[in-house]
């Protein structure tokens, strides 16, 4: 009866630890949800109150630059970029600090703004007519205008110049993207990189066509209608002995037509 009296007093004693531990567990997971509401509302109220802070500051800056008070206007510009400096919707804010910038300082290099201008654009600022809206502040747009109209007056036989380098560099890359693009068709007519036409050539020439064996094959544009073709292979020479080979091909890049095969 002792036994029985102690096993029957654990049972109940085990299932109240349950029912407990079952409470504590709900309550816990409420506590839980209700301070993740409350931090979510929190950062809600935050990122609220930050964004009316920026607005509040990009208004007073707007202000400042109509009374001419340049100055001050960069300062707030400067507080907001700081706020946020990894904000992709500031780029507005990091151009106009930069004009600000760039008129406050008397800053007379203007690399960048002149390489975006056309050659339109280039022969009116050398002749002192180019006027453009960088900014929606006539304010500011005025001396940026004149500051770049000197500049490229002064820079503009360089600014040519390095304008027809870079559409010449702009060129080359067009093209070997275009190379790029044909080779590409070359080497997905297979699973293993070896171009077909290459490939039914070697075996046409081999001792034992059975035995050809795909190692590695290389491409390389020479001009802008031939593509070069090295592939290196197996196969079985007159004796039966396994042993590896390299050709190099000329090929049309438009066609894929073999022009010229060259076997060691």
């Amino acid at each position: 009866m002792v036994v029985n009296g102690i096993v029957g007093g654990n049972k109940g004693e085990g299932k109240n630890m349950k029912k407990l531990f079952f409470i504590i567990g709900i309550i816990s997971f409420i506590l839980l949800a209700i301070g993740s509401l409350v931090t979510a509302g929190g950062g809600k109220k935050l990122s609220e109150e930050k964004s009316k802070n920026m607005q509040v500051l990009y208004e007073e800056s707007y202000n400042l630059i109509n009374v001419g008070k340049l100055k001050e206007a960069q300062k707030k510009i400067g507080i907001i970029l700081n706020s946020d400096p990894k904000n992709p919707n500031l780029d507005w804010a990091y151009d106009l600090y930069d004009y600000l910038t760039m008129v406050i300082e008397d800053v007379n290099e203007f690399p960048v703004q002149a390489a975006r201008l056309s050659d339109d654009e280039l022969k009116k600022a050398k002749n002192g007519k180019l006027f453009k809206r960088y900014t929606q502040f006539e304010q500011l747009n005025e001396p940026l205008n004149k500051k770049i109209n000197i500049y490229v007056k002064k820079n503009y036989n360089t600014l040519i110049k390095n304008k027809q380098e870079s559409e010449k560099y702009e060129k080359k890359l067009l093209l070997e993207r275009e190379k790029t693009e044909q080779i590409r068709r070359f080497v997905n007519n297979s699973s293993d990189d070896s171009f077909k036409p290459l490939v039914e050539y070697i075996k046409l020439n081999m001792n034992d066509p059975k035995s050809y064996e795909h190692v590695k094959t290389f491409y390389n544009t020479t001009d802008d209608k031939i593509v070069v073709i090295e592939t290196t292979f197996r196969g079985k020479n007159k004796l039966g002995t396994l042993v590896i080979n390299k050709c190099t091909a000329r090929a049309r890049i438009d066609t894929g037509q073999l022009l010229e095969v060259k076997c060691n």
